[in-house]
């Protein structure tokens, strides 16, 4: 089994583990309201003080809804490195790394954050309301600016989360430090 399927496998348990339970939509909407509050403390800012130069509220929800989306797939994918420093402090790792599968793939597939697709959700619909605010003219090369963006967001996002995982080797509670650097 190749990494990608066994990973698609560990997502397909975690999904079913979560539709047992009857709440998970309003985890999902949970995760939405808390993104909108985001941006309205924001919003607030610049109803207050007004524009910052050339930079407009909707300059701003374009810049949001590109974070917001970035930021939503990376803790729907990677946070199974929240987990990574109990397995290290309680010694479960040992037994991923007996596995001879990938433990890169192991340790994501560990947790998933499907309603994490709600902070997603809210960031596309940022960028939408502000390309239309903007009145920008979506061409091919700009969609593809606006992918590498998204994904980039996601690389950096996720590196952070590794990184900060992997100092769990050297300290007991460093996970917690990366919730300042990504919220």
């Amino acid at each position: 089994m190749s990494g990608l399927l066994l990973y698609l496998q560990y997502s397909k348990m975690n999904k079913k583990s979560k539709m047992h339970y009857r709440q998970w939509p309003l985890c999902v909407l949970a995760t939405m309201i808390m993104s909108v509050i985001d941006f309205l403390g924001v919003r607030i800012l610049f109803l207050r003080f007004g524009n910052l130069g050339f930079w407009t509220a909707s300059h701003t929800l374009l810049v949001f809804g590109i974070a917001s989306t970035a930021f939503g797939i990376s803790e729907w994918i990677f946070r199974g490195y929240d987990e990574f420093p109990t397995q290290i402090r309680k010694g479960t790792f040992d037994k991923i790394l007996l596995r001879p599968r990938s433990a890169f793939i192991q340790v994501i597939g560990e947790r998933f954050q499907f309603e994490k697709g709600g902070r997603v959700t809210v960031g596309i619909v940022c960028i939408v309301i502000a390309s239309n605010t903007l009145n920008l003219l979506w061409s091919f090369d700009s969609a593809i600016v606006l992918i590498g963006a998204i994904t980039g967001g996601l690389l950096v996002y996720s590196g952070v989360m590794i990184i900060f995982a992997s100092i769990s080797f050297f300290t007991v509670g460093a996970i917690n430090t990366v919730y300042i650097f990504t919220n």
